[in-house]
């Protein structure tokens, strides 16, 4: 029998027990998380596509079709990376970094390829580990489900119903608000105006200075950027008598430890 007529078999969930594949599926388009991970997760599509054949099945990858596109992950940014040097770019933030036409990828043809391999090739669809968390591919199933053919969980082929779906994303979003609720909300203060704030609005002083040079033009009387963090504080306890929330209980220590970091020439 030739590879091409072979017919997908079952494969062993995570219980051991074989999870049957009807015979008239033939082709499977997997879909997966790639921003993020290292190469892409070129090698966790390689090594689905290479097991999903061995089962029978034939593969669309996306990442072969990047190949086929001009666009390899180990040859990326002008520089040649070897999979197996521990001196390759391991960062999320590296590798969350889409590539541009100039290294060989185009973002909105990519994306209309995925699209037309989906609705005119696969008769089935295969979600790879963390799925869930990638917009692409959460897109990519659901054209699966608006176009009516079934989708498998690698690497137990355990079917994914759309009822399920829901459920993984309400119980990922309320267990990452568990974990946001139970971080201590001065912590948190002090991670964000030691960080992440200022990365989107710069230093406190340079950024409530400059609030509080407009607000000196607009209001015609000098106004300072204590008084700028005091009136944001003020401003946050109003919005917290209308809607108590935990934004309003982390940003007023938040802009309290503004006052601190410009007033010892720490921001």
């Amino acid at each position: 029998m030739t590879e091409d007529k072979q017919t997908p078999e079952g494969a062993a969930n995570d219980n051991g027990l074989m999870v049957p594949i009807p015979q008239e599926l033939k082709t499977i388009y997997i879909a997966g998380p790639m921003r993020g991970k290292e190469y892409f997760n070129f090698p966790a599509f390689d090594e689905a596509r290479d097991r999903m054949k061995e089962r029978g099945w034939n593969v669309i990858s996306p990442a072969d079709l990047d190949r086929e596109a001009g666009f390899d992950p180990y040859v990326y940014f002008g520089t040649n990376f070897d999979p197996d040097d521990d001196d390759c770019p391991d960062s999320e933030e590296f590798w969350d970094e889409l590539p541009s036409k100039d290294d060989g990828w185009d973002g909105d043809a990519c994306m209309m390829r995925d699209i037309a391999a989906i609705q005119d090739k696969a008769d089935a669809i295969l979600l790879l580990p963390g799925w869930e968390s990638s917009t692409g591919a959460i897109a990519e199933y659901m054209l699966s489900v608006w176009k009516g053919i079934p989708a498998f969980a690698y690497p137990g082929m355990e079917p994914v119903s759309l009822d399920q779906t829901f459920f993984v994303y309400q119980k990922g979003a309320e267990k990452k608000k568990a974990a946001e609720n139970a971080k201590d909300p001065l912590e948190e203060a002090i991670e964000i105006t030691g960080g992440d704030r200022n990365k989107d609005y710069g230093k406190p002083e340079d950024n409530h200075k400059r609030t509080a040079a407009f607000w000196t033009h607009y209001l015609g009387y000098k106004v300072n950027a204590r008084q700028v963090c005091m009136m944001n504080v003020l401003q946050k306890i109003s919005r917290d008598v209308a809607h108590p929330k935990r934004d309003n209980i982390v940003d007023i220590p938040g802009y309290c430890r503004n006052i601190w970091m410009i007033e010892e020439g720490l921001g």
